[in-house]
């Protein structure tokens, strides 16, 4: 389970939360993504809770050529505002003082995942 409890945090400004969370595999349109590890810190920062992290992921999707199995490996930073209202479209959530990585994970995964893959021998073939 990738919920991290933030009440520490939350409550004492400069408090750091370090960790390190394996999460839950997801499907995406025709991707799945597995493997996916987030590391990184959370921080009240004068009152304005942050997480800065890395995520390392494995995407699985059909090549756009030949529909064979395409695997791509995935790195990508994390730098987002953290809140409890969920009404706050420039921030993502907690809730009871918990954040749930698994879910930041899938929504910065979603927007990372390419429109067209290729497998690496369609790929030299294209370039």
């Amino acid at each position: 389970m990738a919920k991290l409890n933030i009440s520490n945090v939350i409550k004492s400004e400069e408090e750091i939360l370090e960790f390190a969370v394996d999460c839950e595999p997801f499907q995406a349109a025709e991707f799945t993504v597995t493997q996916i590890h987030v590391e990184g810190e959370i921080v009240n920062n004068a009152g304005r809770i942050e997480i800065g992290a890395t995520l390392y992921a494995t995407a699985t999707a059909p090549c756009s050529r030949c529909m064979e199995d395409a695997k791509l490996p995935l790195t990508v930073d994390i730098q987002e505002k953290l809140t409890n209202n969920i009404d706050n479209p420039d921030a993502m959530c907690y809730n009871n003082g918990r954040v749930d990585v698994n879910e930041i994970a899938r929504e910065v995964l979603s927007l990372e995942l390419p429109m067209v893959v290729h497998c690496d021998k369609c790929a030299e073939r294209v370039n």
